[in-house]
C-alpha cells in the first residue's frame, strides 16, 4: 500500500530540486566574476612583450598579424584594445580563432596571442 505524500514533503522535494537545478548556474556566474576581475588585473600596466603562438600550421607570418594588432610593447595594457584586436584579426580573414592571455613579465605585462591561422 502506498503512503500519501504530504504537502510539506512535496515542498521539501521541490526546494531541493530547485537548489540542485540552480547551483550550477550560480557557480558559472561566480566563475564569470573571477574572469572579469582577471580581465582588469593588468589594466594600466605597461606591455613589456607581445608573443604570438600558433595552434596548428603557421600559414601567416607574424609581421602580417602584428599589422592588425594595436597592442605593442611600451603601450598600456587594455582589455578594450585586445577586444579590438580580436575583432580586427577576425575581420582580416587571416585567422580562424584567436585568444589573448596576459601574465606578469619584466615589471609589466606579457601579452600572448594564441591563434589558428587560415589554411592556404
Amino acid at each position: 500500500m502506498r503512503s500519501a505524500v504530504t504537502p510539506k514533503q512535496s515542498l521539501r522535494a521541490l526546494t531541493l530540486g530547485s537548489f540542485l537545478f540552480i547551483s550550477p548556474i550560480i557557480l558559472d556566474c561566480a566563475k564569470g566574476q573571477d574572469f572579469l576581475s582577471e580581465a582588469t588585473l593588468f589594466d594600466d600596466k605597461k606591455v613589456t612583450a607581445v608573443e604570438i603562438r600558433y595552434r596548428g600550421a603557421k600559414t601567416v607570418n607574424e609581421a602580417r598579424l602584428r599589422a592588425h594588432m594595436a597592442v605593442a610593447p611600451g603601450k598600456e595594457y587594455s582589455q578594450t584594445i585586445l577586444d579590438g584586436d580580436i575583432r580586427t584579426l577576425y575581420e582580416s580573414g587571416l585567422v580562424d580563432d584567436v585568444e589573448f592571455f596576459a601574465e606578469d613579465f619584466a615589471g609589466g605585462v606579457k601579452v600572448i596571442a594564441e591563434l589558428v591561422t587560415r589554411p592556404l
